[in-house]
């Protein structure tokens, strides 16, 4: 068998067991996180990991091969929450559906940190599991998504950096930074060169916005 996906809906866990045959590649996603999902393999199989992202009905182990695989125009859903250890840079117009998962940012590195890169596209960031926001007697504001989180340096990137005639809507979910700018919009070419000036812009429709 050449691959198998074993996906678990929200709120449940569960186990997988094979006791016989070779599988190639076995790819399981959970949609709580944190839920523990015993594997147990036959020898000399080969287990890759889970899937963290999927176009249509393709899945996809890594975030940054679902968006260079995606076709112009197409949702990219997130199934499990993703840690990425650089930028991941989107030059290609689409909507991203977190889902109800998280992208954390990496906490050093090139470009600044930031952990969305809108470059010379137009892309609209969704969760179609959210819900709120709703406003407590208190005042207290409650939202409920996934959120594409920055941990760098103070002072240094963001959630999302829109650069060289990007265009970015944000549609629903949460932007969150507790050291800089959650949303950056730049009027340049590059975040980091500064050379040339051209418009950018951001939509805000609807999600969450943390930042300083």
């Amino acid at each position: 068998i050449e691959n198998i996906y074993v996906e678990y809906d929200k709120g449940y866990g569960g186990a997988f067991t094979y006791t016989s045959g070779t599988i190639n590649n076995l790819y399981l996603s959970t949609l709580t996180s944190g839920t523990s999902v015993p594997v147990t393999p036959v020898a000399g199989a080969a287990y890759q990991g889970g899937v963290v992202a999927k176009v249509g009905d393709a899945y996809y182990t890594s975030l940054s091969e679902a968006l260079e695989k995606a076709d112009p125009d197409a949702v990219v859903t997130l199934v499990s929450d993703i840690t990425l250890t650089e930028t991941q840079s989107i030059s290609k117009n689409l909507t991203l559906d977190l889902n109800g998962h998280d992208i954390v940012g990496p906490k050093t590195g090139a470009d600044g940190t930031n952990v969305i890169t809108v470059d010379e596209a137009s892309v609209m960031i969704q969760d179609s599991t959210a819900e709120g926001p709703s406003v407590s007697a208190d005042y207290n504001v409650a939202y409920t998504g996934g959120k594409i989180v920055h941990q760098g340096a103070k002072g240094t990137g963001s959630a999302v950096c829109v650069e060289n005639a990007g265009q970015f809507t944000l549609l629903s979910g949460q932007l969150e930074s507790a050291h800089n700018m959650a949303l950056a919009v730049y009027g340049e070419d590059s975040f980091t060169d500064w050379a040339t000036s051209i418009a950018s812009r951001a939509t805000i429709q609807g999600g969450y916005l943390t930042g300083m």
